[in-house]
């Protein structure tokens, strides 16, 4: 081989070596911008979240008030989602100095009864499909005095799900409230939507 091939030679396997060397290196760089931790999914919410001064009525003005709330559809939670959510409420009160809340049946009913619409429609809001704000429907299930709710969904357990409200300040606010007495919880398994309902001594 004379000398000028044996030099075209090395530049061209030097020439190979950086650019499968720059090729490496862009694909891992396109691999760690693909690849973002994965976000938490939503909750809904900011200061004093489903509390009742937030929440003004607005049924439609043609429309009927809501039907009262029936039991719900769906046989006891076999998940355990919902014992588990009052028993973490109860433990982040205890910690604020508030006392426990009681589960109430009717808050329950309201809770899983849109828990089950949020599933239905595939969308996490405090207002029903029907209109219904969180208060009428607390109210339409028998109990007199709403308090509160929180909602969230795809949540992967109870235990996230509560850290997640305890990090929001109104979420929160409604959790460590002392002046609520009660509590209800619904959960949906399609998409593990959550309602959490609180009530105010009637």
């Amino acid at each position: 081989m004379t000398r000028r091939a044996h030099r075209i030679l090395l530049a061209a396997v030097a020439t190979a070596s950086i650019t499968a060397s720059m090729a490496a290196s862009l694909l891992l760089t396109g691999v760690a911008q693909a690849l973002p931790p994965l976000p938490l999914p939503p909750l809904l919410g900011g200061p004093h979240a489903g509390e009742r001064s937030e929440e003004p009525a607005r049924t439609p003005p043609d429309g009927p008030a809501p039907s009262p709330v029936s039991p719900p559809r769906a046989a006891p939670d076999e998940t355990g989602w919902a014992g588990r959510i009052v028993a973490l409420t109860n433990d982040e009160r205890a910690r604020a100095g508030c006392g426990t809340v009681a589960t109430d049946d009717r808050l329950a009913a309201a809770a899983q009864a849109h828990a089950r619409d949020m599933a239905d429609r595939n969308e996490m809001s405090h207002v029903g499909s029907d209109g219904s704000t969180f208060d009428e429907r607390i109210r339409a299930a028998g109990h007199d005095e709403p308090g509160a709710e929180n909602i969230a969904r795809g949540y992967p357990d109870p235990e996230t799900t509560m850290r997640e409200w305890m990090a929001s300040s109104g979420h929160r606010r409604n959790i460590v409230n002392c002046d609520y007495v009660t509590i209800g919880v619904g959960y949906d398994a399609r998409g593990n939507f959550v309602a959490q309902e609180f009530g105010r001594p009637e």
